[in-house]
């Protein structure tokens, strides 16, 4: 079973800043991670090549496309919908990444409109990977979220997410956190910058018992030494959030501000 609900989480009302990025000489074969898990060579130093390698592959092989989505599953990437000269697709291709072949997968349920710059999110627990909004052939900015059972292609149409293009989406618990892109089919009108959590799960048994503590200040304070960090950290956030509700919420814990009041998010 499948529960969804959204709930829009206000941005900070501080704009976000890009770090200017200084270009590698052209020289340069490899670069140094401090702090990387790679392993390391004989100096101890972890070093990462910066060299493509162009792969042959064989099979159904899609399209040359951009503006799609991609995940991994079970030693297959799948990739879903983009668009080609001159059409946007609905299409699911899987290449082996160990044999290197690809196939088109039939998907069969709800069709699906053809869209590009959506975000696609795996959700590993149920083998499906969730498609919510982009452009479709309109270029029309959608609001509606699909899950595809990656293992039979079967399609089932979720209650609609907010408006969004050109957005990030990562699944984090139990919920699907949705954050920036557009809200109009050009990339530089309308940006947003508000933040909206979509429960993908049914809440678990941790989801209920950190609900419990993060009800009481006081318990999670006295609880807080004897928890990880990342459970500590979604403690104070439920803390401050409704957990079922679809109401806007604030992140005061966080010193988190509305500014998106004007948002045009309702799906």
């Amino acid at each position: 079973t499948t529960t969804t609900t959204t709930t829009k989480v206000s941005s900070s009302s501080t704009s976000l800043s890009i770090p200017h990025l200084q270009p590698l000489p052209e020289d340069v074969k490899s670069m140094k991670l401090t702090g990387a898990t790679v392993p390391p060579n004989d100096a101890g130093e972890s070093v990462v090549t910066l060299n493509w390698e162009r792969l042959n592959t064989t099979g159904e092989q899609p399209a040359p496309r951009a503006a799609h989505s991609s995940c991994v599953f079970e030693g297959h990437m799948y990739v879903f919908g983009g668009r080609t000269q001159p059409h946007r697709t609905n299409s699911l291709y899987a290449i082996n990444l160990t044999t290197l072949v690809w196939r088109k997968i039939p998907l069969k349920g709800v069709n699906i409109p053809p869209r590009s710059w959506h975000s696609c999110v795996l959700i590993p627990q149920r083998g499906c990977m969730f498609i919510h909004g982009g452009l479709d052939v309109n270029r029309e900015v959608r609001s509606d979220a699909y899950v595809i059972d990656l293992r039979s292609g079967y399609v089932l149409r979720l209650p609609n997410h907010c408006k969004r293009a050109w957005h990030s989406a990562v699944l984090y618990h139990s919920h699907i956190f949705t954050f920036g892109g557009s809200l109009d089919g050009n990339v530089l009108k309308k940006l947003s910058s508000s933040l909206w959590r979509y429960r993908i799960l049914a809440p678990t048994l941790q989801d209920y018992c950190l609900q419990a503590i993060a009800a009481s200040e006081e318990r999670c304070d006295e609880l807080a030494p004897h928890l990880a960090e990342d459970c500590v950290s979604y403690i104070r956030h439920l803390s401050t959030l409704a957990f079922e509700n679809n109401e806007k919420v604030v992140q005061q814990a966080m010193g988190m501000e509305g500014d998106d009041d004007n948002d045009e998010d309702e799906g």
